[in-house]
C-alpha cells in the first residue's frame, strides 16, 4: 500500500475543474432532473406489465418466477436527430443507440460548459467508453436484408465500440486526443482519469469524458439467480442486510474538464475540482477473475488521496461503487477503511452512499454518473440520501469504520478545509478507479455591463430555432436572478452559429422574457443565411445626419470610442479654436447653443468626421473590418482616412479647413426633389446645380436661396414632391467655385497615399483609382462636384451578398441603399445609430446592428467585444434536437404466435311480408323528385338509407325541400330532412300524414298488399369476426369467383349471396381441379370493419366497365358528393361509435384541439361577422369540435406555420395554385419590384403584352387575354365560343368542376336534364348546359346527335377529384368530333395548366384545343385568370388584328368581356416571373416533380393495399387524391390525424406537390400517413387485414399454414398479447414513447 504523510499543502490552482455536465439517466432526461430525483430520494426503475414487455422476449420466460420485469431505461432512447449530425437515415437506423446518445451528449456538454468547438482556441480531447452493444446482437444480427442496406463495413463502423469517440470527434471537429476506453464497470471513471492526465500533461486544453450504456430492447427484464449479482426484485439495497444484488440499467453522462487555473481565468462555471486520482488492477491476487479485491481497491483509494495530499479526515463523503451484493459491499467498505486507517482512527465522520440505490448499475456510465452526483452535491452543498438502507449488512462493521450510510437529504456542513469527497468505480476484471475532489474555489463575480444586451440564438431548422427561443424564455422565467449579460456572453461565445438565426436586444430579464415571447420586430430579428463572413462595406453619411449628443452612449461606456473621440478633439483644438466635445456633448445648459453651432458647417464637418471615424474604429475592434467603403460628401474623407489615403492628423486638418472655407462663403440653399436627375436638369437655371443624386428618382438641387425658392414653386405647381434641406450653404454648386483653388493648396500640403482598402468615389460613382486618390485636385473639386451616391451604391450592390453598414449617426445612407436593392431580403443594409441618444437609444441601435450583422453571417470578435468586462459562462438550455425514431425492432419471439380462434356463429333472421301502404307508394315519387333535383340515381336505394348516406349534401337537400313544396304543397325544411325525416321511409310517412285523402287519391296512393317474399332455406351459419377469414378450394372448372359485398342493402341480397357461395363451393369440390378460387367469408358490417370490403376479395366481374356504369355527376367510388368545393354539412349524427371508438376519438379531439387551440378560438371569435364556408365545411356532430380551418400566420417553401406555432408540410398548396412552394424568391422579388414602380389601374401596363406573349409561347396558342379568376376565364371562353359559333348549348362532363358561375354549378340527370347544383340558381340558368358522362362512348353519341346545337364542349381533361381517370383515347375522339362539327373544344386547364407539362394537359395528351382557360399556377399566388386560344375565337374579344396607318378595321363581332382589375400590375408581374421561370426550366421541372409524385403515390397506395386500409391514392403528375371507400364513414378522421401530425391537407380535396417539397418532407408525410392509419386501427376505426388460416391440397384436405399467421398487418408490427391474453399485433405509439398501439388481433 502507498504509505504517505497526508497534508494539505497542494497548490490552490492545481487540479482539474468540472465546468460542464450532461446526462440522460433512468427517470431523468438531463442533469437538473437527475439532481431533483436524487434529492427527493426517488428510485427510477421501470417495472413492466406483461403486455409492455418487448414481443421479442420468450413468453415462457416471462412466466418464470425468476424473471424480473424491471429495468432502468433512457427515455426516448430509440430516437435521434440524425439530420443535425449529417448522418444518413439508413446509417442512423443501424447505428448503436449508445453511439447516438453519446453523440448528442457530447454536443450538449460543450454547450452546457459554454464552448463551441470551432471557435475554441486550443485542443479538445474526448475520452469515453460504452457498454455491450445489444442492439446489433438483438435487433440486427442475422438480418442481412437490413445490413445490406448500407453494407457490412458501414454496419460495422456504426456498431463497434472503437469508433464511439472518434465519430464524435469527427462530427464535432475535435482535434485533441479521442480515446475509447473499456474497463467494464469502471469505464467512465477511468476515462475521466485519463482526461485529467491529458489536461495536466497539456495534450489538450479542454476535455470531455464519460460513458454510455444502453441495453435493448429497453422494455425487457432479466433473469435473477440466487447468489448472482442481479437483484431478485428489481431494487438495489447497497450496504443493507437484505441486499441481494443490482440491476444493469441504461444511462449516459459526460463531464467537461479544464485545468483549474484556465477555468478561473476564463470565467467558467466550476462545479467541483478533481484534485487527485488513483487507478490500478487487482492482478491475480483474488478468488476469481470477476471477484473484487480488498487490497486492489484500497490501493486505488490511497493513491488518489496521496496524489491530492488529502488527509482522510478532510473527506466527508464517499460515493461508493455500492453494487448491493452480499460479497461486494463488505469488501468495498473494508478496502475504504483500510485506506483511511493509514492516517486516522476516527470513526463515522464520513458519509457514504451509492447512486445505484436510485438508478441501478449504469455499467459503462456508472462512474461518471457517480462523479456527476458528487459534483452536484459539492456545488449545492447537500448530500442526497442513499436509498433502501434499513439495517447494515452483518459483514460490515460501520460502527468501527470511518463511515456511516447517509439515508436522508443532508446539508453538507462546512469544515476547516473545503468540502471534499471521493468517488469509486470498480470494474469486473479488476480495474479500480478512485477520484478525490473538492468544492469549487470562490470565483470573481461578474462585473457591470452595457445597459442593453444582445441575445443570439441559432439552429439548423426553423422549428428548432422556435424551440430554442421557447426554451430560453422558459429558462429565464425559472431563473429570474440570472445575470443577463452572462446569458448574452454565453450565447455569443458558447454556441455554434447555425443557419437559422435570431437576435434579441433587451435591457433586463423581464424585457428579455417578453421579447422572446412576443418576438416584437422592434427587438427581435430573424434570418436564414448560408453565407459565412460576407464582405462588409462601410457607408459614411454626410451633412444633415448630425445631432447633439451623437455617440454619447458610446462615449460614456466604450473606451475605444471614447479614446478616439478624445484624440481627435485634441488634434482639432488649435484648428477650431476650441474643444469640439463641448459642441457635440454640451452641458445641459449649453444644449441650445451647441445645437446652433452644430449646424454651422465649420463645426458640422469636423464633428461628423470624428464620430464616424471613432465609430469605424469601434466596429473594427469588434472584428468588423470593411472590405469596401463609400462616403456621402464629407463622409468620403472618413473612408479615405481609414483606407490610408491620408493620416488622421492630416484628415482632421483638411476637414477643418474645408468646413471653414465653406462657412466663409455666402449662404445658399438646397432642395431635395423626388424626380430623376435627368428630368430635373432641364428645369435648372445656370446658377443652380444637381448637388447630389441619392436615388434613381431622388436628387438634391443646390444654389442661391432665391433661385431655389423659384424652382420649388415651379415643381410644386407641377405636383412634384420636393423639400428644402436645413443647410446654411449651397454645397456642391457653382457657389463653391471660389474655394476650390484655396482648398487645393491646402491639400497639396499633405501626403496622399494609394488606398489600402477600396472605396467608391462619389464623384464618379465607381471605384476610386490610386491616381484619383492621390490627386489634390480630386479632393478640391470634390466639394463642387455632384455627389453620385446612387451610382456608388449601385456599384456596391453589384456584389449583392455584400453587407452595407452605415457608420455614423441616423439611417440616411441605409435608407438610400435599401431603396436601390433589387432583393431587400437578400441585399442587406444596416444602420449603426439612430437619431438620438436618449434612454440609451444608441445602445439599442448599435446592438441591433451587431445582431443584424451576425444574422447576415458576419463574424464578431466577441473576445474584444467583452475585453473590458468580467463575464462568466453559465449553463443555459442546450440545442433542441429534433429527434425522430430510428429503430429496428427485434423479431418477435416464435413462441408469441398462437392458434387462431373463430368466434361463435351469428344467425340471420327470416324476412317478413308487408302491406304496400300509401307511404310505400309515395316512395317512388319521392325518388323521382330527388333524382330530378339532385341528378342522383337512387332507384335501388333502401328506404331506410339516409339522405346523407345517399350522398345528398345540405345544398342538394335544400333544393329537394323546395321541390317537395312545389309538388305536394307541403313545407319541408332542411333541418327536418337532416334530423326528423332523414330517409325515404320517414319522409313518406310525413308527406302521407300531411296530405288530404283527396290528394292521396288523386295521386293514386291507395293501399295494396305486396306479394310476400318466399322463405328461402338458410345456409349453414356463417362465421363472422373482425377480420375476414379466407378459405381456398380447388376446382376442375372455371367456377366464378364470388365475393359478396358486406352489409348488403336487403335481406334478400344477403340470402342470395350466401346461396351463391354454397353453390360455388359445391361446384368447386365436385370439379376436383387444382385451380384455386378465393371465397372470402365476409361478416355483416360491424364496428370493427365498418362494412369495408377487404382489398383481397375478388368481386363478380361487372357487365360494364366502372366508367360505363358510373351515374351522371357521381364520384368514381359511387358516392354522391357535394358539388365542387361546397361546404359539406351533416347536422345529424350519422356515425355510430362503439365505446372504444368514442374513447379514442375523444382523445384525438382533445389532442387536436389543444394543438390548434388558437385556430379554434380565432374561428369562434370571428364567426359572428365572418361568413366563411370553409369554417363549416366537413361539419358533423361527431367531429364538430375539430371543424375549423387551421389559421396560418406565415409560410415558406413547403411549410406553413399556424397561429399556435405548429409547423406543417403543406399538401393543399392553395388548392393547386402553388407549384414552386410558398413565396419563392423569383416571384416575391418581381412583386416587390412592381410595388415600388406602382400598381396603377386604368392605364395599360407594359407587362400585359409581355405576359401575353409568354403565354402564347408556352401554350402554342395564337392570342391570350386576362381576367381576375379561373371562373371568369371559363365565363369568357364560353362567351367567345357562343359568339363565334352562333349557338348556345355547351356540353360539360359529370364530375368536372369549372368554377363558381351559375351556368356550371349544375348536375345532369339520366334523362339528360340539367338542374342547378346549389340553391339560389334559377333552373333557367342551366338550360343551355348539357351534362353527360365522362369517358363514355354513349356520351360521344349523345354529343353527335346534338352537334348542330353545340357551341362548345368544355372538358376538365383530368378531374382533380378523380385523377385515376386519364382517358386519352376518349379525349382524342372528342377532338376529332368537335373539329369535324365546327364545335369549339375548350380545355379547362385551371388546375392542370403548367403542372403536368409546360404545355398543360393538352401537351401531355397530344391534343390541341381551340380555347383553354388558365389560372392558379400562372398567378404565382395572386388571383388571375387567362384565356388563350386560336385567333378564330380570341378575336371575339377585340375584333381581331388591325394596324395603324392603313384602312384596316376590327373585322370580328365583339362580345362583352371586361373588369376593373383584369390586368392588375402585381398579378401580371407575378405571372411574368412564373412564365419566365417555366420557360427557362423547360419540361424537366414538371418531369422531375411528376416522377417524385409517382413514386410517392405508388408507395402510399401500396401501403394502403398492404394493410388493407379502405383508402386509395391516385395521381396525375404532381396532383394526387386520397379518398376513402364510400361505405367507410370515418374517412375524414384520417385527415384530422394528418393535420395533428403536421401535414396540412383537406379531406375531399386533392393534394399537390411542389418543387419546394424535399425528400425529407415526403418521408415525413409518408410516416404521418402510416402512423395515422395505425392509430385508426388501434382505435378500432379500421380492422386489421384478413389472415388466411387454412389451405386445401389437391384432394381437398385442409393444411394449416401457420406462417401466414405471422404476417404482420403493418410494417414493423410486433406480436404481443392483448389485456385478455390473446395474441395481437402492436406498433410503437408515437404519442407515448415506450408504449404500443394494438392494431390487430391474431385470430
Amino acid at each position: 500500500m502507498v504509505n504517505m504523510q497526508a497534508s494539505d499543502n497542494q497548490d490552490p490552482s492545481d487540479g482539474v475543474a468540472i465546468i460542464g455536465m450532461v446526462g440522460r439517466f433512468p427517470g431523468a432526461g438531463n442533469v437538473d432532473e437527475f439532481w431533483r430525483n436524487l434529492c427527493e430520494g426517488l428510485e427510477s426503475t421501470t417495472f413492466f406489465q406483461d403486455e409492455e414487455l418487448d414481443p421479442s422476449i420468450d413468453p415462457n420466460l416471462c412466466k418464470d418466477p425468476s424473471y424480473v420485469k424491471a429495468r432502468g431505461i433512457i427515455p426516448g432512447g430509440e430516437t435521434f436527430d440524425a439530420a443535425f449530425f449529417g448522418i444518413n437515415p439508413l446509417e442512423a437506423v443501424v447505428m448503436d443507440p449508445q453511439a447516438r446518445v453519446f453523440l448528442e451528449l457530447v454536443y450538449e456538454a460543450l454547450e452546457n460548459a459554454g464552448y463551441e468547438s470551432e471557435s475554441f482556441e486550443g485542443l479538445i480531447g474526448l475520452y469515453a467508453g460504452c457498454g455491450q452493444n445489444t442492439y446489433f446482437a438483438n435487433h440486427i444480427s442475422g438480418r442481412m436484408e437490413i445490413v445490406d442496406r448500407i453494407g457490412e463495413f458501414q454496419t460495422m463502423l456504426a456498431n463497434e465500440k472503437d469508433f464511439l469517440t472518434t465519430r464524435a470527434a469527427y462530427k464535432l471537429n475535435l482535434k485533441g486526443p479521442a480515446v475509447s476506453v473499456n474497463t467494464a464497470c469502471s469505464t467512465s471513471l477511468v476515462a475521466v482519469i485519463q482526461a485529467c492526465q491529458a489536461l495536466t500533461s497539456y495534450q489538450c486544453d479542454l476535455a470531455l469524458s464519460g460513458g454510455v450504456s444502453m441495453t435493448t430492447p429497453q422494455n425487457s427484464g432479466y433473469m435473477a439467480q440466487e447468489g448472482s449479482m442481479l437483484s431478485g426484485d428489481g431494487h438495489c439495497r447497497p450496504f443493507d442486510a437484505s441486499a441481494q444484488g443490482t440491476m444493469f440499467n441504461s444511462g449516459a453522462g459526460v463531464v467537461v474538464l479544464k485545468r483549474l487555473e484556465d477555468a478561473l481565468n476564463d470565467g467558467d462555471r466550476i462545479y467541483a475540482v478533481i484534485r487527485g486520482s488513483g487507478i490500478n488492477n487487482d492482478g491475480a491476487d483474488k478468488v476469481s477473475f470477476t471477484a473484487p479485491s480488498v487490497d486492489g481497491q484500497a490501493e486505488a483509494v490511497a493513491m488518489a488521496q496521496a496524489y491530492a495530499n488529502f488527509h482522510p479526515e478532510t473527506i466527508s463523503y464517499i460515493e461508493a461503487h455500492g453494487t448491493a451484493t452480499p460479497l461486494g459491499d463488505p469488501i468495498e467498505i473494508e478496502a475504504l477503511t483500510q485506506a483511511f486507517r493509514v492516517h486516522t482512527d476516527a470513526k463515522q465522520f464520513c458519509a457514504i452512499g451509492s447512486l445505484k440505490s436510485n438508478v441501478g448499475h449504469l455499467v459503462a456510465a456508472a462512474g461518471v454518473a457517480g462523479l456527476i452526483k458528487t459534483a452536484l452535491a459539492l456545488h449545492y452543498k447537500k448530500i442526497p440520501p442513499s436509498l433502501n438502507f434499513e439495517a447494515p449488512n452483518p459483514k460490515i462493521d460501520f460502527a468501527n469504520s470511518p463511515f456511516y450510510v447517509n439515508t436522508k437529504l443532508a446539508e453538507w456542513p462546512e469544515g476547516e478545509t473545503p468540502r471534499r469527497a471521493g468517488v469509486s468505480s470498480f470494474g469486473v476484471g479488476g480495474t479500480n478507479a478512485h477520484i478525490v475532489l473538492e468544492e469549487a474555489p470562490q470565483i470573481q463575480n461578474s462585473g457591470s455591463s452595457r445597459p442593453q444586451q444582445l441575445l443570439l440564438l441559432s439552429a439548423k431548422t426553423s422549428t428548432a430555432l422556435e424551440a430554442a427561443t421557447a426554451n430560453l424564455q422558459q429558462h429565464l422565467q425559472y431563473n429570474a436572478e440570472i445575470n443577463l449579460a452572462d446569458v448574452a456572453y454565453t450565447l455569443q461565445r458558447g454556441r455554434k452559429a447555425l443557419n437559422y438565426r435570431r437576435s434579441i436586444v433587451c435591457h433586463d430579464i423581464t424585457d428579455a422574457i417578453a421579447a422572446l415571447q412576443s418576438l416584437d420586430p422592434n427587438q427581435v430579428n430573424t434570418r436564414h443565411t448560408e453565407i459565412r463572413n460576407p464582405a462588409v462595406a462601410f457607408m459614411f453619411p454626410g451633412q444633415g445626419s448630425q445631432y447633439v449628443d451623437m455617440g454619447l452612449n458610446l462615449y460614456n461606456r466604450e473606451p475605444v470610442f471614447q479614446e478616439v473621440v478624445d484624440e481627435c478633439a485634441e488634434i482639432l483644438k488649435p484648428l477650431l479654436g476650441g474643444d469640439l466635445r463641448k459642441i457635440i456633448y454640451p452641458a445641459p445648459s449649453d444644449r441650445e447653443t451647441a445645437a446652433i453651432a452644430l449646424k454651422q458647417t465649420c463645426f458640422t464637418q469636423p464633428a461628423l468626421f470624428v464620430i464616424e471615424y471613432a465609430l469605424a474604429q469601434l466596429w473594427q475592434s469588434w472584428g468588423v473590418k470593411p472590405q469596401a467603403m463609400i462616403g456621402h460628401s464629407i463622409g468620403e474623407f472618413v473612408a479615405a482616412c481609414i483606407a490610408g489615403v491620408f493620416t488622421l492628423e492630416d484628415a482632421l486638418m483638411l476637414v477643418a479647413n474645408r468646413g471653414r472655407f465653406m462657412w466663409d462663403l455666402p449662404q445658399g440653399a438646397m432642395l431635395s426633389v423626388r424626380l430623376p436627375a435627368k428630368e430635373v436638369e432641364p428645369r435648372l437655371s445656370p446658377e443652380l446645380a444637381i448637388a447630389a443624386i441619392n436615388g434613381p428618382s431622388l436628387c438634391v438641387v443646390s444654389g442661391p436661396t432665391e433661385a431655389i425658392a423659384t424652382l420649388q414653386k415651379q415643381l410644386e405647381s407641377q405636383e412634384v414632391v420636393c423639400r428644402p434641406l436645413h443647410t446654411s450653404h449651397a454645397f456642391h454648386s457653382p457657389m463653391m467655385d471660389d474655394i476650390i483653388a484655396p482648398f487645393a493648396e491646402v491639400v497639396r500640403k499633405v501626403k496622399l497615399s494609394p488606398p489600402q482598402v477600396p472605396f467608391v468615389s462619389t464623384v464618379t460613382g465607381d471605384w476610386i483609382t490610386a491616381q484619383q486618390a492621390t490627386d489634390p485636385m480630386y479632393w478640391a473639386t470634390h466639394l463642387r462636384q455632384t455627389v453620385r451616391f446612387a451610382e456608388g451604391i449601385q456599384t456596391l450592390w453589384q456584389q449583392p451578398e455584400r453587407v452595407l453598414l452605415e457608420v455614423g449617426p441616423r439611417i440616411t445612407t441605409t435608407t438610400l441603399a435599401r431603396q436601390q436593392a433589387k432583393d431587400i431580403k437578400q441585399q442587406i443594409a444596416i444602420p449603426s445609430l439612430g437619431d438620438n441618444a436618449e434612454n440609451e437609444a444608441e445602445w439599442t441601435a448599435l446592438l441591433k446592428a451587431v445582431g443584424q450583422l451576425w444574422l447576415a453571417g458576419v463574424s464578431i470578435d466577441w473576445s474584444n467585444f467583452y475585453q473590458r468586462e468580467t463575464r462568466q459562462r453559465i449553463p443555459l438550455p442546450t440545442y433542441p434536437f429534433e429527434r425522430q425514431r430510428f429503430w429496428i425492432d427485434p423479431p418477435p419471439h416464435p413462441n408469441r404466435a398462437a392458434t387462431p380462434k373463430l368466434p361463435n356463429p351469428q344467425l340471420l333472421e327470416n324476412t317478413q311480408t308487408m302491406t304496400k301502404s300509401p307511404q310505400q307508394k309515395l316512395i317512388p315519387l319521392l325518388k323521382e323528385i330527388i333524382e330530378e333535383t339532385s341528378g342522383l340515381e337512387i332507384a335501388s336505394v333502401d328506404d331506410s338509407t339516409t339522405f346523407l348516406e345517399m350522398g345528398l349534401d345540405s345544398l342538394s337537400l335544400t333544393q329537394v325541400g323546395l321541390a317537395l313544396k312545389k309538388k305536394f304543397k307541403v313545407k319541408v325544411t332542411l333541418r327536418q330532412l337532416l334530423e326528423i325525416y332523414p330517409n325515404l321511409g320517414t319522409l313518406a310517412d310525413f308527406i302521407n300524414s300531411a296530405l288530404s285523402p283527396e290528394t292521396l287519391s288523386a295521386l293514386g296512393l291507395t293501399e295494396t298488399v305486396a306479394e310476400p317474399i318466399p322463405e328461402i332455406p338458410l345456409p349453414a351459419p356463417i362465421t363472422t369476426s373482425p377480420t375476414s377469414v379466407v378459405h381456398e378450394v380447388h376446382t376442375n372448372g372455371s367456377a366464378p369467383q364470388i365475393s359478396p359485398q358486406p352489409a348488403a342493402s336487403s335481406f334478400l341480397e344477403n340470402v342470395i349471396n350466401q346461396q351463391l357461395q354454397i353453390m360455388t363451393q359445391q361446384l368447386a369440390l365436385l370439379g376436383n381441379n387444382s385451380q384455386s378460387v378465393t371465397i372470402p367469408v365476409v361478416p355483416a358490417a360491424t364496428s370493427q370493419n365498418n362494412g369495408v370490403k377487404p382489398q383481397n376479395a375478388v368481386s363478380i366481374p361487372p357487365t360494364q366497365t366502372s366508367k360505363e356504369s358510373a351515374s351522371v355527376d357521381t364520384e368514381s367510388n359511387g358516392a354522391k358528393k357535394a358539388f365542387g368545393a361546397a361546404a359539406r354539412i351533416e347536422k345529424t349524427q350519422t356515425k355510430s361509435l362503439t365505446a372504444q371508438q368514442r374513447t379514442h376519438l375523444d382523445k384525438i379531439i382533445q389532442r387536436y384541439t389543444q394543438r390548434t387551440q388558437k385556430s379554434k378560438e380565432y374561428t369562434q371569435t370571428h364567426r359572428p361577422y365572418l361568413a366563411d364556408p370553409r369554417t363549416v365545411s366537413g361539419f358533423n356532430p361527431t367531429m364538430k369540435e375539430m371543424v375549423y380551418p387551421i389559421v396560418v400566420s406565415r409560410s415558406s417553401g413547403s411549410k406553413l406555420w399556424d397561429v399556435d406555432g405548429n409547423e406543417y408540410v403543406d399538401l393543399s398548396n392553395g388548392f393547386g395554385l402553388n407549384l414552386f412552394g410558398w413565396s419563392p424568391p423569383f416571384i416575391t422579388e418581381a412583386i416587390e419590384a412592381q410595388l415600388k414602380l406602382g400598381m396603377e389601374i386604368g392605364p395599360q401596363t407594359p407587362l400585359v403584352g409581355e405576359v401575353a406573349k409568354l403565354m402564347c409561347e408556352l401554350t402554342n396558342f395564337d392570342r391570350a387575354a386576362f381576367c381576375n379568376t379561373g371562373s371568369e376565364a371559363v365565363l369568357g371562353a364560353m362567351r367567345m365560343a357562343r359568339t363565334i359559333t352562333g349557338r348556345n348549348l355547351i356540353a360539360i362532363f359529370s364530375g368536372a368542376y369549372h368554377g363558381i358561375l351559375d351556368e356550371v354549378i349544375v348536375r345532369g340527370t339520366k334523362k339528360l336534364r340539367s338542374i342547378p347544383a346549389a340553391p339560389g340558381i334559377p333552373p333557367e340558368m342551366v338550360e343551355n348546359i348539357l351534362v353527360v358522362d365522362y369517358d363514355s362512348p354513349e356520351s360521344l353519341e349523345i354529343l353527335r346527335s346534338r352537334a348542330d346545337e353545340l357551341a362548345a364542349v368544355m372538358v376538365e381533361s383530368v378531374q382533380s377529384r378523380r385523377p385515376e381517370y386519364q382517358p386519352k383515347e376518349f379525349l382524342q375522339q372528342l377532338r376529332d368530333f368537335t373539329e369535324e362539327a365546327g364545335i369549339a373544344l375548350i380545355f379547362d386547364e385551371i388546375v392542370t395548366g403548367f403542372r403536368i407539362h409546360p404545355g398543360g394537359a393538352q401537351a401531355h395528351f397530344g391534343i390541341k384545343a381551340d380555347i383553354a382557360t388558365y389560372g392558379k399556377i400562372v398567378g404565382g399566388g395572386l388571383p388571375i385568370g387567362v384565356i388563350a386560344g386560336k385567333s378564330q375565337y380570341m378575336d371575339a374579344l377585340d375584333g381581331g388584328f388591325w394596324q395603324f396607318g392603313d384602312d384596316s378595321v376590327p373585322e370580328v363581332g365583339v362580345t362583352y368581356f371586361a373588369g376593373t382589375f383584369v390586368r392588375h400590375p402585381l398579378a401580371l408581374a407575378a405571372a411574368k416571373a412564373v412564365l419566365q421561370h417555366l420557360k427557362e426550366s423547360g419540361p424537366s421541372l414538371q418531369q422531375n416533380l411528376n416522377a417524385r409524385t409517382d413514386k410517392f403515390v405508388a408507395e402510399l397506395m401500396g401501403y394502403f393495399q398492404q394493410v388493407q386500409a379502405p383508402f386509395t391514392a391516385y395521381n396525375f403528375g404532381s396532383l394526387f387524391m386520397v379518398k376513402s371507400a364510400p361505405e367507410f364513414v370515418y374517412g375524414d378522421l384520417l385527415f384530422y390525424l394528418l393535420r395533428n401530425k403536421g401535414v396540412h391537407t383537406w379531406d375531399h380535396r386533392p393534394c399537390f406537390l411542389t418543387t419546394a417539397h424535399s425528400e425529407a418532407d415526403l418521408a415525413f408525410v409518408m410516416a404521418a400517413f402510416k402512423e395515422s392509419i395505425a392509430e385508426m386501427q388501434s382505435a378500432d376505426f379500421l380492422s386489421a387485414p384478413p389472415i388466411e388460416v387454412t389451405n386445401c391440397d389437391r384432394n381437398g384436405a385442409e393444411i394449416t399454414n401457420n406462417s401466414l399467421r405471422n404476417r404482420p398487418p403493418q410494417p414493423n408490427a410486433k406480436l404481443g398479447r392483448d389485456p385478455q391474453g390473446n395474441p395481437a399485433w402492436y406498433i410503437p405509439d408515437t404519442e407515448r414513447p415506450g408504449k404500443y398501439l394494438q392494431v390487430a388481433s391474431v385470430s
